[in-house]
């Protein structure tokens, strides 16, 4: 994810982008990334970024290492960028739709 792109929030009454068959998430906005587009969902205990219609075509990660310090520090000084990067996205989709 070269950079983390532009929120299209959902307060700005956008629609998903790609198909998401989960009656237990909630819709959160959708973003364009240097990668393509990613609509974020929260369900129960996880984030989700969905990249595409197919089945296996999203990203997910369980909310409590989304809002864990010490864990986005340790992904993004080992090298592996592109969690880091999702990481920090899901927590910001996380924060910005909640009161």
């Amino acid at each position: 994810m070269g950079s983390f792109g532009s929120p299209l929030l959902k307060g700005n009454k956008m629609k998903p982008k790609w198909t998401h068959d989960c009656d237990r998430c909630e819709y959160l906005g959708s973003m364009n990334t240097s990668t393509g587009s990613l609509d974020w969902y929260e369900c129960t205990e996880s984030a989700v970024a969905r990249y595409g219609d197919d089945g296996p075509e999203y990203w997910s990660t369980p909310k409590y290492i989304v809002n864990n310090d010490e864990y986005l520090i340790s992904t993004n000084i080992d090298g592996t960028r592109g969690i880091y990067e999702m990481l920090v996205l899901a927590r910001f989709m996380l924060k910005i739709n909640k009161p």
